[in-house]
């Protein structure tokens, strides 16, 4: 459970290089190194949790070549090719939506130093972790409770691993992961957006972050996004 009390500022995702992660023949992971994303999400998982909630996305794997000149100093893990496994996150209350976890590996299978699997909660060390007991609708009625706006339209609200992943560019992340917001939080919750306020080229409003396995507000802050 994650308790933060201060105001987090709303701001883009950093840009990224455009590069090439097409999933041509030769540029498709080995057997082994899916096995080793796989073994690494049930380390984390446990074994029992792992076979009833994980499945694996082969049609989704990426692959990021090395970008050339791309020092030790680089934002990602650019300086060597290697790939991002998918897998989805089935919670065992079926009205939850699914999660999405994100494993970057290089090309032989072993993990980048720095760049931990993403979507995976600790829950062989914290089974409540993956007990998600706060639905939707808890969700919202715990930010009405808590002083969301209402605002001026119908509020956006989202189950999301609360963490942008440090993997590249990555389309289908956009939907599952948090992204907006200078620190993350390693567990799932809901992201429950309000606005209260639009222009042409403005709006802005108030985002709670609600803790999915125990309810807590995770955080509160102003949101806004100029074009």
């Amino acid at each position: 459970m994650f308790k933060i009390g201060f105001t987090i500022a709303f701001f883009m995702a950093a840009c990224v290089p455009s590069i090439n992660t097409s999933n041509s023949p030769s540029r498709r992971p080995r057997p082994e190194v899916m096995a080793a994303a796989s073994r690494i999400i049930q380390q984390r998982l446990g074994d029992s949790l792992f076979a009833a909630m994980v499945a694996p996305l082969p049609d989704e794997t990426a692959f990021h070549p090395a970008v050339p000149g791309c020092s030790d100093s680089c934002l990602w893990p650019w300086r060597t090719a290697y790939f991002v496994l998918f897998f989805s996150l089935r919670p065992s209350n079926s009205s939850m939506p699914s999660g999405l976890i994100a494993v970057p590996l290089d090309t032989s299978g072993a993990p980048i130093p720095g760049f931990p699997p993403y979507g995976a909660p600790s829950c062989g060390a914290q089974p409540s972790e993956c007990s998600f007991p706060i639905s939707e609708d808890s969700a919202r009625t715990i930010a009405k409770a808590a002083g969301l706006p209402q605002g001026i339209k119908p509020w956006s609200v989202r189950f999301l691993w609360l963490e942008a992943p440090n993997v590249g560019s990555c389309e289908i992340c956009e939907d599952h992961f948090l992204y907006h917001y200078h620190s993350g939080f390693p567990t799932y919750g809901w992201e429950a957006r309000s606005i209260t306020d639009t222009t042409n080229y403005s709006a802005n409003g108030w985002v709670f972050l609600i803790d999915a396995n125990d309810g807590a507000i995770i955080s509160r802050s102003p949101w806004s996004v100029i074009e």
